[in-house]
């Protein structure tokens, strides 16, 4: 994450039902990040990469956003999406 801001076109980062998933992030600044239909959320320290880790029992595409304290500026880092087996 650089300067707080989500990118403009958000990836999808695909993974299958039951799979064990790690998402590391990192950013330049100190941002709260929050993983939708997981309820996972995790303080992202500047320079200290944060592993956000859950078994993907949910399927469905999930949105990962930084948390705001203006909830208009909440757009998505990432968007996982979980496959059925």
């Amino acid at each position: 994450i650089h300067g707080a801001k989500p990118p403009a076109k958000p990836p999808v980062l695909s993974v299958l039902e039951k799979d064990r998933v790690v998402v590391r992030v990192t950013s330049d600044q100190p941002v709260r990040v929050h993983l939708h239909g997981y309820d996972i959320e995790s303080d992202v320290a500047p320079d200290h990469p944060t592993s956000l880790r859950f078994t993907a029992n949910a399927t469905g595409r999930f949105p990962l956003e930084i948390h705001s304290r203006e909830p208009h500026k909440q757009r998505p880092l990432a968007y996982i999406e979980v496959q059925p087996r």
